[in-house]
């Protein structure tokens, strides 16, 4: 948990993420976040980045099982 709210924050000095704040009436007041537009063009770009590596991945670690 220590290392999530750094983030959050970073997301939305980037213009990321909105944030709104609630207040039930019971209860303490919760932070909700929603990616906005440039959040979800950044995750498509992060999505398609983390594939190519996976799948650069997966290929070496076939070559390597079937060198043995």
């Amino acid at each position: 948990m220590g290392r999530l709210y750094p983030v959050l924050y970073r997301l939305e000095r980037a213009g990321f993420v909105t944030v709104r704040w609630e207040t039930p009436q019971r209860g303490v007041p919760r932070k909700y976040y929603r990616l906005t537009e440039p959040g979800h063009t950044e995750l498509k770009r992060m999505t398609r980045e983390w594939t190519v590596f996976a799948e650069a991945m997966a290929r070496l670690i076939r070559q390597r099982a079937e060198e043995r």
